[in-house]
């Protein structure tokens, strides 16, 4: 999937799915690691541009720890 103007792009079939990053966001705290930084998650994802990953992560109900480059999110703990 390619992110393309707000939306999520199969390159190969081209569907759409504007829900996309909401997986890739559960996927990353199940597969890789229980911290997400915005650099992390554009390495994982492939999002170009920092202030999408800002917009993508703020969307979630997160624990957020930390202000601008030493941001960090957690999932919450219920």
């Amino acid at each position: 999937m390619q992110r393309i103007k707000k939306s999520w792009i199969c390159e190969a079939c081209g569907h759409k799915d504007a829900a996309a990053d909401h997986l890739a966001v559960q996927e990353y705290f199940s597969l890789i690691d229980r911290e997400l930084t915005n650099r992390k998650f554009r390495a994982f994802s492939g999002v170009d541009g920092p202030a999408a990953v800002w917009r993508i992560l703020a969307k979630y109900d997160l624990e957020v720890t930390g202000e601008r480059k030493t941001r960090v999110y957690r999932v919450k703990k219920r």
